[in-house]
C-alpha cells in the first residue's frame, strides 16, 4: 500500500515558507527599545547585568511576576526592580526560589480569607493593624470588626457581636489588654456557638497569627 502523499500545492507552499525564513538576517534587538539600566542597580559584572536585561526584555511579553536571584548582587533592603527604560516597567526579587513568590502568597491568603469575617476584642481599634490585614493577606477592612476593650473598660455589646459570627469567621482575644472577665465572657459566648475562640498577646501579633493559620 502506497503512503498518502501530501498535496502538491501543500508541499510548495512548505518549501516556500522555510525557504523565507532561511533566507533571513538574524533578528537584532532595537538600542531604543533595549532597558540601558536597572534600578536599583544590580552589583553583579558586566556581562551578566547585559544577560539579565536580555533575559528580562526576552520574558516581559509573559509578564512575568517575579525574577529569581540572589540578595548579595542588589542593595539591602530591595524589594523590586525596575527597567529603565520600560518594559517592563518593574519586577519583584525573589531571593527563595524553592517558595511561592510574594505576589503568589498574596493570592492565596485572599482565597483562603475570602468570605471569612474576622472579629477582634482587645485594646484600641488600630488602623495600621487593619491596613495590613489588607496589603498582606487580602482581607478587607469591610470584614473587621474590632470591638475595643481593656482592663477597666468592658467591651459593650459582646455576647450579641460573637452571636452575630459564623463558624466560617475568626474570632480573636487580644489577652495582653482585655481583663479576665471579657476573655471569660468569650470563652463562654463561643463555647456555646461552637466557635473557635484565638488568643492573641497583642495586637502587633494578628497579622502574623492569621497569615499562620493560613499558611
Amino acid at each position: 500500500m502506497n503512503a498518502l502523499q501530501p498535496p502538491r500545492a501543500m508541499g510548495q507552499l512548505v518549501h516556500k515558507v522555510v525557504g523565507d525564513v532561511l533566507s533571513r538576517g538574524p533578528l537584532a534587538h532595537q538600542a531604543e527599545d533595549m532597558p540601558n539600566a536597572l534600578d536599583p542597580q544590580y552589583s553583579g559584572s558586566a556581562l551578566n547585568h547585559q544577560l539579565l536585561v536580555d533575559d528580562i526584555v526576552g520574558t516581559a511579553s509573559s509578564r512575568p511576576i517575579a525574577l529569581g536571584t540572589s540578595p548579595e548582587a542588589w542593595p539591602a533592603e530591595s524589594e523590586f526592580v525596575c527597567c529603565i527604560p520600560e518594559p517592563p516597567a518593574r519586577l519583584a526579587l525573589h531571593f527563595q526560589p524553592n517558595l511561592p513568590t510574594p505576589e503568589e502568597m498574596r493570592v492565596h491568603y485572599r482565597d483562603w480569607f475570602a468570605g471569612k469575617r474576622v472579629l477582634i476584642v482587645g485594646g484600641q481599634i488600630e488602623e495600621s493593624v487593619i491596613g495590613t490585614l489588607g496589603e498582606v493577606l487580602g482581607i478587607e477592612g469591610s470584614s473587621v470588626t474590632w470591638v475595643a476593650s481593656e482592663r477597666h473598660k468592658k467591651a459593650g455589646n459582646l455576647k450579641a457581636t460573637i452571636y452575630g459570627m459564623s463558624d466560617a469567621d475568626i474570632i480573636i482575644c487580644i489577652v495582653g489588654k482585655v481583663g479576665h472577665d471579657v476573655s471569660g465572657q468569650m470563652d463562654t459566648h463561643c463555647s456555646k456557638k461552637g466557635y473557635v475562640l484565638h488568643s492573641v498577646r497583642f495586637a502587633s501579633h494578628v497579622k502574623d497569627y492569621l497569615e499562620g493559620m493560613a499558611t
